[in-house]
């Protein structure tokens, strides 16, 4: 009977592991079988089990088969060893694809049991009497006739409960009568409320999880294993977030696509949450970036994320002094530090910060860091020196805001003594990436121009980065990543009102991987870059709206061939 639940796993496993290829379904459909679980389910995944999604499954191990060179297991010959392994000759074409539905789901609930958690996992079914067959002609297993629902037992005490619409299997008896006591799952707010979050309509699997629970469980064990204040403070905090819905689908065809979304919960710390009203990212941007850019980040109104991440290190740092004398052990800790609290931390940072740099970071910085900033990356485009990173980073700025910055550090490194120069609106140090690579390179590579670190702006863009980088930034020539036809496609299935975006063009990485680092040298190298080259790119957007709500999306793009 065990190898009949390897045969549930390997369903849940398989239809998972490539879920984005069909069609979707909506999420009402796909979730149907959260009936018959109970509404305090802690984890719910759900996902489609038709002949349609086995079939696109297949032709996607098919054309995976092609790029590896060598055989690759299809969905149908796995089943049917799985189900071949029970006895009989079974195969799953005969013997479960008649009764089996197009929903498969699992759920766990009581994740703090001494027992263990509960995990129940179910099937949709239409056709009653061929599951009880099915079932029954397994060896060791013995039926009895309940009030709207059959329960088979085998003598490892594993059970399953079929209904006229479902079959549930669990490891043991005691947790299916467990599981069908109270509301039911599909009733209840969080549950309707958190899946409606999701920003498509249809998806091929969907995941819902109740993360205060699990959380709290962190909190409990974390207790338990002596850990300290601040960690259980934290996790306690983290714990106030709501529940997080997952979906997955394919979008037009290519676009393999999982959204993440969760609500705040209303015991949510304010000052946990990241900064909302920010506007949406502005991809005209994407002009100031070169064409090829193989990982470009966009996020706007960066000032006040960086004021949020320095309150949240003094926060931090405030629960570990906290946590140091209620454990007695900083009796010696002198009264500056013992009452150092989050404005403290903020203070620091700013007097060290204008101390380098003769810049008040709050007021001439964070101030004027409010619209879309990208930092990208890439490779210099010398053959000698093709591993250094081409690096740079462009925001939108107000000139004046610009010219103030620019001659604060002037003023800074001037009284430094540091080696730099000045043209026009553009600073440049010639040392900083030079001398970190001194040591590896030729003082002929060394004099490549490409070296020198510049900060300057033009037209109401600041920027800063090697040469190329921000050259270009400054005075766009030629094509950008605006032009570049892999972004221009990728963009289209950002989140929408994103407010930072994270995007990865994966032809000039596998490109780079295939001429520096030799993967072809082994079977398994060669072939993760033939897979990782059905991709063209990839994206992480993400979203936080005025209640607290935060969306993310992932996105991967198969190749168009």
């Amino acid at each position: 009977m065990k190898k009949l639940m390897l045969l549930l796993g390997l369903c849940l496993v398989v239809l998972g592991a490539l879920p984005l290829t069909a069609s979707a379904v909506a999420v009402e459909e796909l979730t149907v079988l959260s009936a018959y679980f109970p509404a305090d389910t802690v984890m719910f995944a759900a996902l489609r089990s038709d002949d349609g999604y086995l079939e696109t499954l297949n032709s996607v191990i098919a054309r995976l088969q092609q790029r590896v060179d060598q055989p690759v297991q299809t969905i149908q010959d796995a089943l049917d060893e799985t189900i071949g392994g029970i006895g009989d000759d079974a195969t799953f074409a005969e013997d479960v694809r008649p009764w089996l539905g197009s929903t498969i789901a699992i759920g766990a609930r009581n994740l703090d049991s001494r027992f263990g958690p509960t995990v129940v996992l179910a099937l949709a079914v239409t056709d009653r009497e061929a599951a009880a067959a099915f079932i029954a002609s397994r060896p060791n297993v013995t039926a009895s006739e309940e009030d709207g629902y059959t329960e088979f037992t085998t003598g490892a005490e594993q059970a399953f409960r079929l209904y006229d619409q479902a079959l549930l299997f669990a490891e043991r008896a005691v947790m299916l009568d467990e599981i069908s006591e109270g509301d039911r799952l599909n009733s209840s707010e969080d549950f309707t409320a958190t899946l409606t979050l999701l920003p498509e309509p249809d998806y091929n699997i969907v995941l819902y999880v109740q993360s205060s629970a699990l959380f709290d469980l962190l909190r409990v064990q974390a207790a338990v294993e002596g850990a300290d204040a601040m960690t259980e403070a934290m996790l306690a905090q983290m714990g106030s977030v709501g529940s997080v819905a997952v979906g997955l689908a394919v979008l037009d065809g290519r676009h393999f696509t999982i959204d993440a979304a969760s609500r705040a919960s209303a015991d949510t710390d304010a000052a946990m949450l990241p900064a909302t009203d920010a506007p949406a990212v502005d991809l005209s941007v994407a002009g100031r970036v070169p064409a090829g850019a193989p990982l470009v980040i966009f996020a706007t109104d960066l000032g006040r994320n960086i004021r949020h991440a320095i309150d949240m290190l003094g926060m931090a740092l405030e629960m570990g002094i906290d946590q140091e004398i209620a454990m007695n052990t900083g009796q010696d800790m002198p009264p500056f530090i013992a009452n150092l609290d989050v404005n403290d931390v903020r203070a620091f940072i700013n007097l060290a910060f204008a101390g380098f740099t003769g810049l008040n970071l709050e007021n001439d910085v964070l101030a004027n860091l409010n619209g879309t900033t990208a930092f990208f990356a890439g490779w210099l485009p010398d053959e000698a020196l093709d591993i250094i990173p081409d690096l740079g980073m462009v925001t939108q700025m107000d000139d004046a805001a610009s010219a103030n910055i620019l001659t604060s550090l002037q003023d800074a490194l001037t009284q430094y003594e540091a080696d730099f120069s000045v043209e026009g609106s553009v600073l440049t140090l010639p040392w900083p990436l030079r001398e970190a690579l001194r040591q590896d390179f030729p003082d002929a590579d060394l004099s490549n121009p490409a070296l020198d670190m510049l900060i300057g702006y033009n037209g109401g863009f600041f920027a800063l980065g090697t040469r190329p980088a921000v050259e270009f930034s400054l005075n766009p020539g030629g094509a950008s990543l605006a032009d570049d036809a892999a972004f221009v496609e990728a963009q289209t299935y950002f989140l929408p009102d994103s407010e930072s975006i994270a995007y990865i063009h994966l032809t000039p990485i596998v490109e780079f991987i295939d001429d520096e680092m030799n993967p072809r040298a082994s079977q398994s190298g060669n072939d993760a870059l033939k897979v990782l080259s059905l991709f063209t790119s990839g994206s992480i957007s993400g979203r936080v709206d005025d209640d607290g709500t935060s969306y993310q999306r992932l996105v991967l793009t198969l190749s168009a061939e």
